[in-house]
């Protein structure tokens, strides 16, 4: 191993594994894994998710049915749980682990090794996430996927994986849409008719048990619609899309006003890199350095992140941000370091820091 070569799968998983240890053992001397995992404390989606699955499990059809979120996630625990004759809840956790686990085994190989060692050095909502349950890790494991298998040309593949990764979450219809546009800007037309009849045959599967159980075909897409309009804040208007910048700057400065704490800060600067990922992303001159399908990812969703018409994404970007951030990092990877003596110490400390932030030590 020399130290200044990009640093191997082996040494990803390595950092992985060890920043998992260490959080697995703070939260047993803590509030318990388990309890972590369902929503406790920051991890709130959990709980919905686990809702979902056992009213997909029980397959009892009710017309009073309100959750938003989207069944993919679910449909995973559902079978995870059936397979291993585990809870729920303990499903998530297992799925979050194996999918952060596949994610960082695919960065190495889309975007650097130093690229997925830095990922879970700057995020604690990726270890979070990880750790502890989230529908985040398998999405962009599913996304990751799709890219690998459209880099080799293998359209069929990668169309059905970024179909199931916008059934667990809807952003991920972006991947579908860049593979299309891509298709025809190529004038692969035999291409466009695969991806979008892949597209097509997931998204009348999915949406054939939503309505059976709950007699809503756009049941989601109804809710969603609904819940992410509701304003607080100033020059309030509906629609799920408004001036860039806007609501994730008005989050920080209204939370900034009535918070003590130093999260309207790291808020802030999340806020910042998601403005700057999309300057960056947003270049001309970067566009060659990435296929177009990532690039067209990456430039929409960055671009749906920063108009989101959603009163507190700001507070949410560091999550919200995870699926473009390997991409983000690719674009800035001269500036990580690979010597071992600079990494594995930034790696230790980093592992920490996030330690602490994710369980309020400072």
């Amino acid at each position: 191993m020399k130290l200044g070569t990009e640093p191997s799968k082996s040494e990803v998983v390595f950092i992985l594994a060890l920043t998992f240890l260490v959080q697995i053992v703070a939260v047993s001397r803590t509030v318990g894994w388990r309890v972590r995992a369902t929503g406790v404390e920051d991890n709130v989606d959990n709980s919905s998710y686990v809702s979902i699955a056992d009213f997909i499990r029980h397959w009892t059809p009710a017309t009073s049915f309100d959750d938003q979120h989207f069944w993919g996630y679910p449909y995973f625990i559902v079978a995870i749980s059936k397979i291993f004759h585990l809870r729920h809840g303990d499903a998530t956790i297992l799925i979050s682990i194996a999918a952060s686990i596949g994610t960082c085994l695919l960065v190495p190989e889309l975007y650097g090794g130093r690229v997925a060692i830095a990922l879970g050095m700057i995020s604690s909502a990726w270890i979070l996430r990880s750790v502890f349950g989230g529908c985040e890790p398998l999405f962009m494991c599913l996304l990751f996927v799709s890219f690998l298998a459209a880099r080799r040309e293998r359209w069929v593949t990668a169309a059905l994986f970024a179909s199931l990764a916008t059934t667990v979450r809807p952003v991920g219809v972006l991947i579908l849409v860049g593979m299309f546009v891509s298709s025809l800007w190529r004038r692969k037309w035999v291409t466009a008719v695969r991806v979008f009849g892949v597209a097509l045959t997931i998204g009348v599967l999915y949406l054939i048990p939503v309505y059976i159980l709950t007699g809503d075909a756009w049941l989601q897409v109804r809710l969603y619609s609904g819940a992410w309009q509701t304003h607080a804040f100033p020059l309030a208007h509906r629609g799920i899309l408004t001036f860039p910048g806007l609501r994730m700057l008005q989050t920080f400065y209204y939370l900034h006003g009535s918070s003590k704490t130093w999260v309207p800060e790291w808020m802030l600067g999340w806020i910042m890199i998601a403005l700057g990922g999309a300057i960056l992303m947003w270049n001309p001159r970067r566009w060659r350095e990435l296929p177009p399908i990532e690039t067209i990812f990456a430039c929409a969703y960055i671009g749906f992140l920063i108009c989101f018409n959603f009163d507190y994404v700001g507070l949410y970007v560091e999550r919200y941000i995870l699926p473009a951030l390997p991409l983000i990092l690719f674009a800035v990877r001269r500036w990580i370091p690979v010597d071992r003596r600079i990494l594995w110490p930034l790696a230790a400390l980093s592992i920490a820091l996030n330690t602490a932030v994710l369980f309020h030590w400072i």
